[in-house]
């Protein structure tokens, strides 16, 4: 593992199944993986890396700026959402980290689960837009209770539509990581990658092209949060960014 390396980004970069490396590594949530750690792969995908070495080292100079997994996205296996300083209990409890509670059902397009994606459109220049509008539960970076957030969640209510912050195509449409719920990763040019989380339905599959303001998904609480949420991330590279920072006015 190298630094900013993620579960996500691993799994993108192999194209492994999330359920299989966390199995073939018996890995345990927040699945945080240290440098210098080293992860079995299955053949295939050791086949994979190896093929796709080169271009990815390449791609990696060429990005200066933080890059964290998300692609991990992909997305990156962040710890998903904190709690502020001062919150209450029953507050921590909507907005804690995974904890692989069953994930819920989703109607979400038939794709591939693996195997290449088109490369994403070109970015409109206007900056990310807010994928919804709603109250901050919880922002980026270190939380009250010792844990880090990679991105913000905002309260919603249920069902309320999420739009593409950016065009972009999905490179990850499911429910694997189930302290995520229903998630969704968007790639971008540049190296740019966006994260939906706690949807309780996926509009859009993997592969699919999406542009900005397009709906995408319709939010809800699916995985380890009980109230109605979005979980955002962007992330340049693997390395996730503050979205308030990034986010058009």
């Amino acid at each position: 593992m190298q630094e900013g390396d993620t579960l996500f980004s691993i799994s993108n970069d192999t194209q492994t199944r999330l359920t299989e490396l966390v199995d073939l590594n018996e890995l345990e949530p927040p699945y945080e993986l240290s440098p210098g750690e080293r992860l079995r792969l299955p053949e295939r995908s050791r086949q994979t890396e190896s093929q796709q070495q080169a271009p990815l080292q390449q791609e990696d100079t060429q990005v200066q700026e933080p890059a964290s997994d998300m692609a991990s996205v992909e997305p990156a296996a962040a710890t998903g959402a904190g709690t502020e300083p001062g919150e209450s209990e029953e507050e921590r409890t909507e907005t804690k980290a995974p904890d692989m509670s069953q994930p819920e059902s989703s109607d979400i397009p038939v794709a591939a689960e693996t195997g290449p994606i088109s490369d994403p459109p070109a970015l409109t220049g206007q900056g990310f837009s807010w994928p919804l509008q709603g109250e901050i539960l919880s922002r980026y970076g270190a939380q009250g209770d010792g844990q880090h957030n990679d991105g913000i969640n905002i309260a919603v209510s249920e069902g309320t539509v999420v739009r593409a912050s950016e065009n972009g195509v999905v490179a990850y449409a499911g429910n694997e990581l189930r302290g995520f719920g229903n998630l969704l990763l968007v790639r971008h040019q540049d190296g740019w990658v966006t994260a939906y989380g706690h949807n309780s339905r996926l509009l859009v599959g993997r592969g699919a092209e999406v542009e900005r303001g397009q709906p995408i998904a319709e939010a809800g609480n699916s995985g380890s949060v009980s109230r109605p949420q979005l979980h955002f991330e962007i992330r340049k590279g693997t390395r996730a960014m503050d979205p308030l920072e990034l986010l058009e006015e």
